[in-house]
């Protein structure tokens, strides 16, 4: 049985808040599969004006709040929710921001960073048609 994500139907684009949730799907499987914290992500930011914005919760308190998703996908450690602005923005750039948002939350070395940023952007351009913004 193949399923075909809805990025992938033909020539329809999808809302800007489909990709989104797509795109959030795949890039938590990826960091996951990379061992990595992943955060929440969320539209739009709370913070009017802002593209990208990012709040770290508190673990032992997560649980109980609206990020506990964010807890038990990555163990409790370095919870967050990762508010990108989707309204007039290209998806290469609301991407880059997911991507940076997963960066900050795991708070790598600037090498380590490099190198799961390719990761996460090869395995979104797998489903999406996208180039680096």
């Amino acid at each position: 049985m193949s399923v075909v994500p809805p990025c992938h139907a033909g020539d329809v684009e999808l809302p800007p808040s489909l990709r989104f949730a797509d795109a959030s799907r795949v890039l938590t499987g990826a960091a996951l599969r990379l061992g990595l914290a992943v955060p929440t992500f969320r539209s739009p930011p709370r913070m009017a004006g802002t593209s990208r914005t990012i709040r770290r919760l508190d673990p032992a308190v997560v649980g109980t709040s609206l990020g506990g998703v964010a807890a038990v996908e990555s163990g409790g450690r370095n919870a967050a929710v990762v508010a990108v602005s989707l309204r007039g923005r290209a998806f290469a750039e609301v991407l880059t921001d997911m991507i940076e948002g997963v960066i900050v939350t795991n708070r790598l070395a600037a090498v380590d960073a490099q190198r799961i940023r390719a990761e996460l952007f090869r395995a979104a351009s797998e489903v999406f048609d996208v180039e680096a913004a």
